[in-house]
């Protein structure tokens, strides 16, 4: 079954549930998968420029995300206690992560940060895996929190 884009909304459709489409309009918000236990993987559509805060906060079944090249920023709590969230690769351009907002990713290992990024809170990955390595450029904000907070760093280019 497929369905008609229009140029304005973007469509995820979610393979745990065959009939369960998501219409999500380009330049608004992913929020509404908040508290989902059953999704293991999702990939969020091109032309999404935010998501939002608390988009997939407590979504344990969350093992893998693909985020557009689009993307701008991640809201606050975004990845809240994705607790099985095994690693992120944030684009190139997202310019602004939130507070706490991969808190609690307890299996995450890897993290593959942009230049682009100019700050991150000081608690963006509090309580991951003790094992976290983040990738980013080297002297980047990125490899500046990696030091600072006593994660494992891998120089990227």
């Amino acid at each position: 079954m497929s369905f008609p884009m229009a140029t304005t909304e973007a469509c995820i459709r979610f393979p745990s549930a065959s009939k369960f489409w998501l219409w999500v309009p380009k330049l608004v918000h992913v929020g509404l998968l908040e508290k989902s236990f059953s999704q293991r993987s999702t990939v969020l559509p091109e032309g999404l420029t935010k998501l939002d805060k608390n988009a997939f906060r407590y979504c344990p079944g969350l093992m893998e995300v693909t985020l557009p090249s689009t993307l701008k920023t991640i809201g606050d709590h975004a990845f809240f206690l994705c607790e099985n969230l095994r690693e992120i690769v944030i684009p190139e351009g997202v310019t602004s992560i939130g507070e706490r907002a991969f808190q609690g990713c307890r299996q995450m290992r890897r993290a593959v940060l942009p230049a682009s990024i100019k700050k991150l809170s000081l608690y963006v990955f509090f309580e991951c895996h003790s094992k976290l390595t983040i990738y980013a450029p080297k002297n980047s904000a990125a490899h500046e929190h990696a030091v600072k907070r006593g994660y494992g760093y891998v120089e990227t280019k």
